[in-house]
């Protein structure tokens, strides 16, 4: 599991509507919530090879009617170390999901997709790729 204080698009998930941060103890841990259903929300990180590229920027960038098109495409496989890193943020009841793709260029990550947030149906069905 990720840490939000070490994602990019910690930003962009923290000023969404439906998100809400708890602070724990002291401050030491957050807990992300998706405040419509009440669910937390997990944080993961996976790696893909540069082949991948097309196949994710092609779903992240699918409009809503044809999500489900790329989704049919099949199960997209990671690597334990990659030069693509898609960030994702998915609720445990699966009715909500952040993804942001990056790829690592002179010594840093850089943005190849903005935010992509996905809720209900749309969320689940992009779930069960990753």
């Amino acid at each position: 599991m990720a840490n939000l204080n070490n994602m990019e698009m910690a930003s962009a998930l923290s000023q969404h509507q439906h998100i809400n941060i708890k602070k724990g103890f002291l401050g030491l841990s957050k807990t992300v919530i998706y405040t419509p259903t009440n669910a937390v929300v997990d944080l993961s990180v996976q790696e893909y090879t540069p082949d991948a590229e097309s196949r994710l920027v092609q779903l992240l960038n699918a409009p809503a009617d044809k999500l489900e098109t790329e989704v049919r495409k099949g199960q997209l496989v990671s690597v334990p170390v990659g030069h693509l890193r898609l960030e994702i943020a998915l609720s445990r009841d699966r009715h909500f999901l952040a993804l942001q793709l990056f790829r690592f260029t002179n010594f840093s990550y850089s943005e190849i997709t903005g935010p992509k947030f996905y809720e209900d149906q749309q969320a689940d069905l992009v779930a069960n790729i990753l």
